[in-house]
């Protein structure tokens, strides 16, 4: 996926990049992963690589409410923060999770470059409160939170025994 920016406010700059970079790594992390390996634990309390990567889609999808219209979030709530994990047979597949985060993804690099100045300073959305309580820093927390879990996804990666995320 090419998720080059085209213009952002000045001070929404280094976000709208981590953005574009944790979305280019999502998708390296995921390459050549098969279903089994996908659903792997690495331990009895840990997330397998589909639900840390359907979580990431889930908070990207929820990321477009703050910025306009709230956009439907999929898969009700087994990706979210706290779920339990179920039967790993009605997660979905690979190839309906890329589907919906390259749409999100899509979506959210739009918004971003919509944004002035003066929304960036709006309070942030109550769900998603951040210490300056502003848009901005709401937006930078979402992409600090994207950069932990693209983390946890190239650890998981590495642990099942396929190549880094990032290029050597």
């Amino acid at each position: 996926m090419n998720v080059e920016l085209l213009t952002v406010e000045p001070s929404l700059a280094p976000v709208a990049h981590q953005f574009r970079d944790t979305t280019r790594l999502y998708g390296r992390a995921l390459d050549g992963v098969t279903r089994d390996a996908l659903l792997t634990r690495p331990g009895p309390r840990s997330n397998p690589l589909l639900w840390v990567a359907g979580h990431l889609v889930q908070q990207r999808t929820r990321l477009l409410g703050a910025l306009g219209p709230a956009r439907q979030i999929p898969w009700d709530d087994i990706f979210g923060t706290g779920s339990i994990i179920g039967d790993l047979r009605v997660y979905p597949g690979i190839g309906e999770l890329e589907a919906v985060w390259r749409s999100s993804t899509d979506e959210l690099l739009r918004r971003l470059q919509r944004i002035g100045g003066a929304e960036l300073t709006a309070p942030s959305p109550e769900w998603l409160r951040t210490q300056d309580g502003t848009l901005l820093g709401a937006l930078s927390f979402a992409a600090l939170h994207e950069a932990y879990h693209i983390g946890q996804m190239g650890f998981i990666r590495k642990w099942l025994g396929l190549d880094a995320i990032f290029d050597a």
